[in-house]
């Protein structure tokens, strides 16, 4: 991207709109700014620090996150975001995990329950459908990938 070059989601837009595919967003685009405008301002400033790992675990948890990502393991990728939240400097190991909770039901839990009802709004008007979300979205029981399952539609990883 710094060097001009589009993200991915850019990248299947462009090649949808250039194929004729209709594009939906799951969400508005400031879906994160009015989660993030909702609490007060020390909670916001809470939510900011879980960001600030240790300078000395920078580094790993960077790599650790891409291994994680090209080799289909995205979970992991959550999970050493999970323990390294103890880590955050000027919060409690207790603080710093009851942070992290109250993140992921709202940054993810609570937007993939939501995009259900827009994937079978979708799913009714078209044949084929591609959804494209943040890996996040994709592991664990509230995962987009778990709720579909339990919604009735049979998930197949691709080759």
């Amino acid at each position: 991207m710094l060097a001009g070059q589009e993200g991915l989601d850019a990248m299947l837009i462009d090649d949808a709109q250039d194929a004729g595919i209709p594009v939906r967003a799951l969400e508005p685009w400031d879906t994160l700014f009015t989660i993030m405008r909702k609490d007060d301002f020390d909670a916001q400033m809470d939510d900011l620090r879980l960001a600030l790992i240790a300078p000395d675990l920078q580094s790993e948890m960077f790599v650790a996150m891409l291994d994680a990502y090209f080799t289909e393991r995205i979970a992991e990728i959550w999970e050493v975001s999970r323990i390294a939240a103890a880590y955050v400097p000027g919060l409690s190991e207790q603080e710093a995990q009851a942070v992290f909770a109250e993140t992921e039901e709202n940054l993810l839990n609570r937007r993939n329950r939501a995009w259900i009802d827009v994937i079978e709004a979708e799913a009714a008007l078209h044949d084929r459908l591609v959804v494209a979300v943040g890996a996040a979205h994709l592991p664990g029981h509230q995962g987009l990938l778990a709720l579909l399952a339990a919604d009735g539609w049979t998930i197949t990883p691709a080759p």
